[in-house]
């Protein structure tokens, strides 16, 4: 939730006029139906719909009052929770003023299908928001050739399908038709891209 929260904020300023006028679909949001649609739409007066394979998860499932407080007002009002893989929105064609793909597209089993729905479904002129972990060169052939051999069926290696490293991020989303206009952590110096520990890239494109 804080993560989701926190990367409101860092798109915000980036975000005005008619790209926060209409409704915000939250791709791969999560069984707790939170993400940064659920703090940055609402914050524009948006219509929220999250997706996600999974359904809401019970609001009291192992949270503490706090949470629960939380999850309560965030699911309030027009927020929409649709059951659906996000390589098959259903959806209309540019029915979207914004996009969110938040810490989802390294677990999906087709990142490229992800963005070229999202492309499809939002309308011209409107925004996408992407974040995600990316790699240097060295961790990803770490993971390979390394981490893939010695635990193949580990959670890591089976909830992570995918290992991106800032370049690919950034082609995947201009490949899917977008232009970014803010980025951080996407491109990064040298020694980031090559041997460093991963970090959590975002962007904001638009569709032209």
């Amino acid at each position: 939730m804080a993560s989701a929260a926190a990367l409101a904020r860092w798109a915000l300023p980036h975000l005005n006029g008619p790209a926060v006028a209409g409704p915000w679909v939250d791709v791969g949001v999560g069984p707790l139906g939170v993400g940064p649609s659920q703090f940055a739409g609402r914050r524009a007066g948006s219509r929220t719909v999250g997706v996600d394979p999974l359904p809401l998860a019970p609001i009291d499932l192992h949270c503490g009052p706090a949470l629960v407080a939380a999850l309560r007002e965030l699911r309030a009002g027009s927020y929409e929770h649709v059951i659906s893989q996000g390589e098959r929105l259903p959806f209309g064609d540019a029915e979207f003023a914004v996009a969110v793909a938040a810490n989802m597209l390294d677990h999906v089993q087709d990142p490229v299908a992800i963005m070229s729905e999202a492309h499809r479904v939002v309308r011209p002129g409107g925004m996408l928001l992407v974040a995600c972990d990316v790699h240097s060169a060295l961790g990803r052939l770490k993971f390979e050739h390394v981490t893939k051999r010695r635990v193949p069926d580990g959670i890591l290696v089976r909830a992570h399908p995918w290992r991106f490293t800032a370049p690919d991020l950034e082609s995947l989303i201009v490949a899917a038709g977008f232009r970014i206009i803010a980025a951080e952590a996407l491109a990064p110096r040298f020694v980031a891209r090559t041997v460093a520990r991963s970090r959590y890239a975002k962007a904001l494109a638009v569709r032209p």
